[in-house]
């Protein structure tokens, strides 16, 4: 039986973990390499010849949005599976766009990791059902016209505009963003301030006016 050629890659920022039992016991998976770092897994894609780079990332994992560039200029075609503690929607949306294949939590069972593995394999995009909502709920969003262009605010605020009409708060919506608290709240404070609104009611009437959410959101 021909089983799945998979290099693991870790973060510099994720720490070194004893490598998976999954890796060792299924029977259609084999584990060529586990590289220490990002950089040091493209290196040896290239003598190894993977068809699966599973890619540990902290939340924040900027460096993989860098990933795919490199991985196409390998010999053989490789899929790219990023594993997270967590992730802000945001950073699942920008990898995916960047080339990965798919997304995952760091704690998903052994079978459920195998699962997306094996997915990937085949050719498909896989997305952990945990956050897959929340990214559908995000492409939805991005993909409908305003209904009035909001165009005295900048992308960012209208991102802000839109977190704050949804009900989420300065702390989440900084996790969202991968800004910190302080920052997010001069931007609703900017918001504010541009739009002439003074509290979330009014924010959240407008950002259904223009179309940006659901009266339902």
């Amino acid at each position: 039986m021909s089983r799945i050629r998979v290099l693991l890659a870790r973060s510099a920022h994720t720490a070194r973990a004893r490598v998976p039992d999954l890796f060792r016991h299924a029977a259609d998976v084999h584990l060529v390499a586990d590289a220490p770092s990002i950089q040091e897994a493209v290196l040896l894609a290239h003598r190894l010849r993977p068809q699966v780079l599973v890619v540990d990332v902290p939340a924040r994992g900027l460096e993989v949005l860098t990933l795919a560039g490199r991985v196409a200029d390998l010999p053989t075609p490789v899929r790219i599976l990023l594993r997270s503690p967590d992730a802000s929607t945001e950073f699942i949306l920008q990898a995916l766009r960047a080339g990965a294949h798919g997304y995952m939590l760091g704690d998903a069972k052994a079978e459920d990791f195998l699962y997306a593995l094996r997915a990937v394999m085949a050719g498909h995009t896989y997305i952990c059902p945990r956050v897959t909502r929340k990214v559908l709920d995000a492409l939805f969003r991005r993909s409908r016209p305003l209904i009035e262009a909001p165009a005295n605010l900048t992308p960012r605020l209208v991102q802000v505009l839109r977190y704050v009409a949804e009900g989420n708060s300065s702390k989440e919506i900084a996790r969202e963003l991968g800004v910190g608290t302080k920052t997010v709240e001069a931007h609703r404070t900017r918001l504010m301030d541009t739009l002439q609104i003074r509290d979330i009611a009014g924010l959240t009437r407008y950002a259904i006016r223009i179309g940006l959410v659901r009266a339902d959101a």
